[in-house]
């Protein structure tokens, strides 16, 4: 015989116990809703302090680095000093959103003590390096910011090199108001000096290139200007000359004009008395006749 099962006892829909859930009280709640809080606050002060530890590693990573470029500036390896503070440049710099609206004043000094030195000393490798515009660039916050004779002195130095000698003149006339005597800005305006007449004596050869053996002109600038000057002296005085005979000739025309009427009107008078006298002749002739 087979083995029969007792069929499960199935329950009905809606006959299921439901599951009891746990009571909480308000104080629970509350107790609940201030421990969130509490752990929320505690992120924050930690990110807070995780931003504070990396505004200064970046500032701490950048005087090292500029440290570091000093080294090898003064052992006369320009290009890799400049890296070094090319690199030291990248952690200091915070966008105008940052320095403006998230550092604080205290920040923003601080920035500010790493990054313009880091920008004066990498300007100094830059003007050897011969790259005055990016020397020219990098200085202009540094005077902006914190204006200093170094400060003036690689800029004029910087601008020199451009050809902007009107910039560089600025520069060096403001670093001498804050130290009249000093040396490396008094040099600056030698150089500067010593250009412009450069550029004078450049100007002037290009004249006598493009002047020179064109209408017997000497090619000295100065000179040809002067003959110029004469030869145009020379053609309004003969214009003048020549007007002032065309004027006299004019006159001497109307001169003889004027006396050729009053000798028409002085032989009038003797024409007509001969046609009087021919008329006269006439006359006694017919008279004649009649008798």
């Amino acid at each position: 015989m087979s083995e029969t099962h007792a069929p499960e006892k199935v329950q009905s829909q809606g006959s299921v116990a439901e599951e009891s859930l746990p009571q909480t009280s308000s104080a629970d709640a509350d107790s609940d809703a201030s421990s969130v809080t509490s752990e929320f606050e505690q992120k924050l002060d930690e990110a807070d302090l995780r931003a504070n530890l990396f505004f200064e590693t970046r500032l701490s990573d950048a005087e090292k680095l500029r440290l570091r470029g000093n080294d090898l500036f003064s052992q006369g390896d320009t290009r890799r000093a400049l890296r070094r503070y090319r690199k030291g440049l990248y952690y200091s710099h915070f966008d105008e959103m940052q320095m403006n609206f998230e550092l604080q004043d205290h920040h923003r000094e601080a920035v500010e003590k790493v990054d313009y030195p880091l920008r004066l000393n990498a300007s100094a490798c830059l003007i050897q390096l011969e790259k005055f515009g990016e020397a020219d660039e990098l200085l202009g916050p540094v005077i902006e910011g914190k204006a200093s004779v170094k400060a003036y002195y690689r800029r004029a130095k910087a601008r020199l090199g451009l050809g902007n000698i009107d910039g560089a003149k600025e520069d060096v006339k403001a670093g001498l108001l804050m130290e009249k005597s000093n040396a490396a800005l008094k040099q600056v305006q030698a150089e500067i000096r010593a250009e412009e007449v450069r550029l004078r004596q450049a100007q002037k050869q290009l004249w006598k290139g493009k002047l020179e053996g064109i209408n017997g002109m000497s090619g000295d600038p100065d000179s040809d200007m002067q003959a110029a000057a004469d030869a145009s002296a020379q053609s309004q005085l003969q214009k003048q000359e020549e007007d002032a005979a065309e004027d006299e000739q004019e006159a001497d025309r109307e001169a003889a004009s004027r006396d050729g009427a009053g000798a028409s009107a002085r032989q009038r008078p003797g024409l007509l008395g001969l046609a009087l006298g021919s008329l006269a002749a006439s006359a006694n002739w017919f008279f004649r006749k009649l008798m």
